[in-house]
């Protein structure tokens, strides 16, 4: 009974291989050349050549999905355009490159839609435009830096907070979710905190917000009928070399 199973394992083994092996065959105007699923679904790494047999792009497929790394080339062999897909749908950042190979844009998408941080990029490296989009496409936040007119332009410190509340029970505690944008534009460092403070505006706990994405969410529980829920903002400007402190009460229906 055991020699079975292993017989077994083993045919299944070999059934997968040829149903996934790596083959070429033309479709549109490329030669797609990769690994496939009964020789027809795109499986793995698959290479799009042109006519002129010119590598074009390597994008990554899991049963005919769109999944991982997708890398387009210009004529040269640089690469123009590098990505990550999720089910087929883009997912985090895209880097746009000029033929040089100098980086010029890099957008943040979430499941298919431009959303959070846009960055533009001088020859030199040098981001020139910074924008923000919210879920909705609309444009949050706008910075640019042309280093040959030396034009700045910086909206006022009320546009870093972006944040919404919503009343809700969770785990049968009344309190608000909070949902705050997180801004990063060039030349200023900025720490966010979600903050409990009293009438007398004097902070007595706070909790900071992490920076690993481009929105944060979470619920806090309701504030005491002494205190205040809020957003404390710490910026500071690399260029002019200050630092603010902004802090901004969360509207709710609580005190």
């Amino acid at each position: 009974m055991k020699y079975i199973r292993i017989l077994l394992v083993l045919l299944f083994i070999i059934a997968g291989c040829k149903s996934n092996k790596e083959k070429k065959f033309h479709k549109g105007e490329f030669d797609l050349v990769g690994t496939f699923i009964n020789d027809t679904i795109l499986n793995g790494n698959i290479k799009f050549y042109d006519k002129f047999k010119r590598l074009v792009a390597i994008r990554e497929y899991s049963n005919g999905m769109l999944n991982g790394k997708s890398i387009s080339y210009y004529t040269n062999g640089n690469i123009h355009n590098s990505c990550f897909y999720v089910a087929d749908k883009q997912t985090g950042y895209d880097y746009i490159y000029d033929s040089l190979g100098h980086l010029v844009y890099k957008s943040n998408f979430y499941f298919g839609k431009q959303i959070g941080h846009i960055y533009s990029y001088s020859q030199s490296n040098i981001i020139i435009e910074y924008s923000f989009n919210n879920f909705e496409g609309n444009i949050l936040y706008y910075y640019s830096y042309d280093t040959v007119a030396k034009r700045e332009y910086y909206p006022n410190d009320k546009f870093l907070i972006k944040v919404g509340t919503t009343e809700a029970t969770e785990d049968g505690n009344e309190g608000v979710n909070v949902f705050l944008y997180l801004f990063s534009p060039p030349h200023l460092k900025l720490n966010y905190k979600v903050c409990y403070f009293n009438f007398e505006n004097k902070v007595v706990d706070s909790f900071i917000v992490p920076k690993n994405n481009f929105y944060f969410e979470h619920f806090y529980k309701k504030p005491t009928d002494n205190l205040k829920l809020g957003i404390m903002l710490n910026k500071y400007d690399s260029l002019s070399q200050k630092e603010i402190l902004i802090v901004e009460q969360l509207k709710t229906s609580y005190p």
